[in-house]
């Protein structure tokens, strides 16, 4: 064996979003727990009718925390409460969406999240890598008079840009226009972005002579 022929490539795709996150703050005077805050918070009852009233769909409305405010200490049944949610739409609703948030007196939105098929993507993409770094590999070998005969070992990782958006409290309620105007945030209504696959291979080489 002549040894091994260490080969780093790369491929590149641009990824479309096939949804996006809101994570809410909603402040409510009933306390309720987890996913039954759905139904019996007032607040977030506005909101889902109110998104449902422009087609946008609130099943993948969800409750991640709620946080009590009490001065005595004790929970009790009507009283301030936070309550942070989670909003999952398809990207084509997030405008309407937004629209609607901003003009909720009592819903802040903290963070927008976009989310991206990273799996399927990174396969493609480190099979595209590989074959770059085969046919480097082999230009390699030839010149040296040597040939690849396998891979000892293989690696990748991938870049990509942060795919979230922090909003400061409040930011988005001082953008909000009359109904009629757009709703300006600052931001894309959609997002592309590039996923990077660096691929590291060991190869196996043997001269080319080696079995003569």
């Amino acid at each position: 064996m002549a040894g091994i022929l260490r080969v780093t490539s790369t491929a590149s795709e641009e990824l479309h979003p096939i949804a996006v996150k809101l994570y809410l703050k909603i402040e409510g005077e009933t306390f309720a727990i987890g996913n039954a805050a759905l139904q019996k918070a007032k607040e977030i009852r506005e909101l889902i009718a109110q998104l449902g009233a422009q087609s946008v769909p609130s099943n993948l409305l969800t409750v991640h925390n709620v946080r009590v405010s009490s001065q005595q200490g004790l929970l009790l049944k009507n009283q301030r409460a936070e309550f942070l949610l989670r909003l999952e739409l398809q990207p084509e609703y997030l405008a309407v969406a937004l629209g609607v948030i901003a003009h909720q007196k009592q819903t802040e939105l903290q963070q927008l999240e976009w989310v991206y098929d990273v799996d399927e993507a990174s396969l493609r993409l480190s099979a595209q890598a590989m074959q770059k770094a085969k046919r480097k590999a082999q230009a390699i070998a030839h010149a040296a008079e040597t040939q690849v005969i396998g891979v000892h070992h293989a690696s990748d990782t991938q870049t990509m840009p942060n795919t979230a958006t922090d909003f400061l409290p409040q930011g988005i309620k001082s953008l909000a226009r009359a109904k009629s105007a757009p709703l300006e945030i600052g931001m894309q209504y959609n997002s592309t972005e590039q996923l990077v696959v660096t691929l590291t291979v060991d190869f196996l080489l043997e001269n080319i002579n080696q079995n003569t």
